[in-house]
């Protein structure tokens, strides 16, 4: 069996993943002012005011929650994830980057108490069921608020591990993330980039083996019940499976990384 490394967009291995395309266009927000100026100097472009800048700045700042779902230290996972963001940090300077450990954060668990408390409105909650839904809206509203998302998660046992469906349930919230109608469930998320970043120790990507993968397709499907289609995955897999080939497969990964933040 031989390991494999692979950029992806949308399920499909492409080798890097494409530029999303978005960019920043300043408003003209005085177009008499600017006709008459273009009219008495053809070919000079209309100057763009200090607002228009500041506008056009704050515009192209993005927010970007990376999440890393293992607790062990300097892992294959953790190193890729870095790699990425070191590179995405070079190429975007402006960018604000959340990083959230989930084996270092408290995150809520979806129990009895939380539920109950869902099925109150507003003015029925007590106070302690107020506190208790305000630790999972936190982790919601970051994940809705964030432009671009980075999820670096190994496979355990064919799935993710346990840490990270406990996340999911805080930000698939009906009402919230979906919601459910006469035709079914409707994404409320407006689409953005999610990147995830995937280290497994045997090859699951093609072969009878690809039936057990049980972590990239459930993300895949949870992310398109929020709205969200834009997946694009860094698989690194082989890494136990082969280990004489583990550190060609590691830098595949890595150089991976680089690629994928350039177009991210």
């Amino acid at each position: 069996m031989q390991g494999r490394i692979a950029a992806s967009r949308g399920g499909k291995y492409t080798g890097a993943c494409p530029d999303d395309g978005r960019g920043c266009q300043p408003k003209i927000e005085n177009m008499k002012y600017a006709l008459k100026l273009m009219a008495a100097a053809p070919g000079v472009t209309p100057p763009i005011s200090r607002r228009q800048n500041d506008k056009r700045l704050v515009k192209s700042m993005a927010q970007v929650l990376a999440i890393i779902a293992n607790p062990r230290k300097n892992s294959h996972t953790a190193r890729l994830l870095q790699s990425f963001l070191t590179a995405y940090r070079k190429r975007n300077p402006a960018d604000t980057i959340v990083e959230l450990d989930l084996y270092k954060t408290e995150i809520p668990v979806i129990d009895a108490a939380v539920l109950e408390a869902w099925d109150k409105p507003a003015e029925q909650q007590t106070a302690a069921e107020k506190r208790l839904l305000a630790k999972v809206d936190r982790f919601t509203g970051q994940f809705i608020a964030a432009d671009k998302v980075i999820i670096a998660a190994p496979m355990w046992n064919l799935q993710f591990p346990p840490m990270l469906p406990a996340y999911i349930a805080t930000i698939a919230v009906a009402g919230k993330t979906f919601s459910y109608g006469d035709a079914g469930w409707k994404g409320l998320v407006p689409d953005k980039p999610v990147l995830l970043i995937h280290v497994r120790g045997g090859c699951f990507s093609s072969g009878p083996a690809q039936a057990f993968d049980h972590a990239v397709p459930y993300l895949k499907s949870l992310l398109a019940m929020l709205g969200i289609s834009d997946l694009r995955t860094i698989i690194c897999e082989g890494i136990e499976a082969a280990p004489d080939k583990a550190q060609d497969i590691f830098a595949q990964a890595l150089l991976a990384t680089e690629q994928s933040a350039a177009a991210f």
